[in-house]
């Protein structure tokens, strides 16, 4: 998608280091607690779990923060090829956030271009919504791409702009599975 950093930013938002660790929950449900035999040979019963279950909400965040972070991932490794078919793509971003990422990256295809490197992610989650049963998750980042930049496919700088610091605001949705739906990258220095 991108043949220059502007253009990145603006094609991203016009559409709406990775990290090696993906934000995982695990769910424990104590059980009731049973009542010890005393026939011989019985098991003593095990108590309950200590670790509190994730509630809905947080349960949603973890979810949406993990796709958010496969969703870069799969735009990183695309972009090492400039592939807008990747079909990873797909599984982690759907809708205006998917058009966004497979057009830029159409652009840099035909532009002879690739992106070299890692994006550096420090998202959150904004909001939760609804609480009883989430179905959408805002998340906010200020995603650094200082080390994440365009080349021509001969392997030099297609141009002298620097990365660094983009505020990113995004949409995580839930149908069937997490996807991100929206996707706006603002300028350098939007973020700190």
């Amino acid at each position: 998608m991108v043949p220059t950093r502007t253009t990145l930013v603006i094609s991203l938002a016009a559409g709406a280091a990775v990290t090696a660790a993906v934000l995982t929950g695990c769910s424990s449900h104590p059980s009731d607690a049973s009542t010890a035999s005393t026939s011989p040979g019985s098991r003593t019963p095990t108590p309950p779990s200590a670790t509190p279950s994730l509630s809905a909400g947080t349960k949603a965040e973890q979810d949406a923060l993990a796709v958010y972070r496969k969703m870069w991932a799969a735009f990183v490794h695309a972009g090492r090829t400039a592939n807008a078919h990747d079909p990873a793509l797909s599984r982690y971003a759907a809708g205006p956030a998917l058009a966004t990422i497979t057009d830029s990256l159409r652009r840099d295809r035909r532009a002879h271009h690739v992106i070299k490197g890692r994006v550096a992610l420090q998202p959150r989650a904004t909001s939760v919504t609804p609480s009883a049963n989430p179905a959408e998750v805002d998340i906010r980042d200020c995603a650094d791409s200082s080390h994440w930049l365009v080349y021509t496919e001969s392997g030099h700088l297609a141009d002298r702009v620097p990365g660094g610091k983009h505020l990113v605001i995004a949409k995580a949705t839930y149908s069937r599975t997490w996807q991100i739906t929206a996707l706006a990258v603002h300028g350098v220095g939007s973020c700190t």
